[in-house]
């Protein structure tokens, strides 16, 4: 039975918490381990094959040099001695910041040496440093298997013998829920006042997400306001945008906080009949579920993956979002995407590492 030490972003968010909960469940022969905080793990505790190992007193004491010195977790280190293998897995991992230089220093302390090294679902950039994506370059090279969600990033490093290119890892979801559909719209909303770049935007968009939900109260659906992650601030904007509504549209509005339920987000999410996503997975799990999806653009990242699934209806991006006409709501098509196509390529994100646990690959 291998032992494969996970690596991940974890935050309480619904759509990476997914990509844990994916990997753990298709691999029931394999034993996982994530050397993690216990706040951030709440959405896995029903996992049986997870097993968590907690940054105790002890073991920062122990790390607290490494980490200061060379940005790397000693302990952690000495886990991976008693791992088979590693595999990380994520999103957007890789986005240059003010801090790029100590992530990166991370990220190459995260590789368990004369190990095997899976690297799934990412994407990678924004970037503009051309030493960000060098150093990157030097990093995914020491990875047995790369395998990115979009063809941008795939470009960027095909060159290396082991990256490949494959749909979203949440495409493989296995969900077994009901059809569910209610005269429910769902919104996702996120904090745009914490990015830079859609800051200025704040005000339209929580304005037009404000009529959205009128348009549709007024039609006499029920509106849901979906958060993906406390953290990243998707409840503030929530609590900002219920503030805009007048108090006799508040009453019939829904609020679906993220509480680390994956189950309940996703019967909740099942629910809807058509979905204006904002967040990234609200938008693929839209897609998953056959609702009829408007995605709101907020990084290049979802239009990348559009295009890549052929996504023929309409969409807009955050920065064009007071232009949005509402009138037009009732006219959108909602073109279905081939979804078993795309579910089969999702499935390769998988293939190597499909190798190494069911098939036995040394």
């Amino acid at each position: 039975m291998k032992k494969v030490l996970i690596s991940a972003y974890l935050n309480n968010n619904l759509g990476d918490d997914l990509f844990v909960k994916i990997l753990c469940e298709r691999y029931p022969q394999a034993q996982f381990y994530i050397y993690e905080n216990k706040a951030k793990l709440q959405a896995f505790t029903d996992i049986k094959n997870l097993h968590v190992i907690y940054p105790n007193t002890l073991f920062k004491l122990i790390d607290k040099i490494p980490n200061k010195l060379f940005s790397k977790s000693l302990v952690r280190t000495v886990i991976g001695l008693f791992m088979d293998a590693h595999v990380c897995i994520g999103g957007s991992l890789f986005i240059e910041n003010k801090n790029w230089k100590t992530k990166i220093n991370k990220d190459k302390g995260k590789i368990i040496n004369s190990k095997p090294n899976f690297l799934l679902g990412c994407n990678f950039g924004p970037f503009e440093e051309t030493q960000f994506y060098e150093s990157y370059q030097s990093i995914f090279s020491r990875y047995d298997d790369v395998c990115f969600r979009d063809k941008q990033s795939y470009e960027l490093f095909k060159e290396l013998p082991s990256v490949r290119l494959a749909q979203d890892v949440v495409f493989n979801l296995e969900y077994h829920g009901e059809e569910a559909s209610e005269k429910t719209v769902g919104i996702s909303l996120i904090d745009v006042s914490n990015r830079e770049n859609l800051a200025p935007f704040k005000a339209a968009y929580l304005q037009k997400m404000k009529e959205v939900c009128e348009h549709y109260l007024n039609k006499n659906y029920q509106v849901a306001l979906f958060s993906f992650c406390k953290y990243e601030g998707d409840e503030k904007a929530i609590a900002e945008l219920l503030q805009l509504l007048d108090t006799n549209y508040k009453s019939k509005v829904k609020v679906v906080p993220y509480e680390n339920n994956l189950a309940s987000a996703l019967a909740e999410l099942n629910k809807v009949e058509i979905m204006y996503a904002t967040r990234f997975h609200s938008m693929i799990l839209g897609f998953l579920f056959n609702k009829k999806v408007f995605p709101i653009i907020y990084s290049k990242k979802m239009t990348n993956v559009l295009h890549d699934i052929n996504f023929q209806g309409k969409y807009c991006e955050i920065k064009d979002i007071a232009k949005l006409d509402i009138s037009e709501l009732d006219h959108l098509e909602y073109k279905e995407l081939d979804m078993q196509h795309i579910i089969k390529d999702s499935n390769q994100q998988f293939l190597q590492l499909d190798k190494y646990l069911v098939n036995d690959w040394k």
